[in-house]
């Protein structure tokens, strides 16, 4: 058992065993101004706009030529790896 825990009136005390491997990043891609997303729904869908601002944590503003700036919801987006 890696985790042990005991406990008396006049202390508490707790050991753990860690392991000293680095931790790999689970996400590479961030929502950031400038990001490419695709649009994957709607009207616009197939069409590259860019992450002009975030609105909150469900939507930004996103922009594109040929299209009014207009808020988007994240479902909505398939965020590229270019920036």
């Amino acid at each position: 058992n890696p985790t042990t825990f005991s406990s008396s009136a006049s202390r508490l005390s707790f050991s753990s065993s860690v392991s000293a491997q680095p931790k790999k990043m689970v996400f590479k891609r961030y929502v950031e101004i400038g990001r490419v997303a695709l649009v994957n729904y709607g009207k616009d869908n197939g069409k590259l706009v860019v992450i002009v601002d975030v609105v909150d944590q469900n939507r930004a503003l996103v922009d594109a030529p040929g299209m009014e700036r207009i808020q988007m919801n994240f479902k909505r987006l398939s965020l590229t790896d270019i920036v």
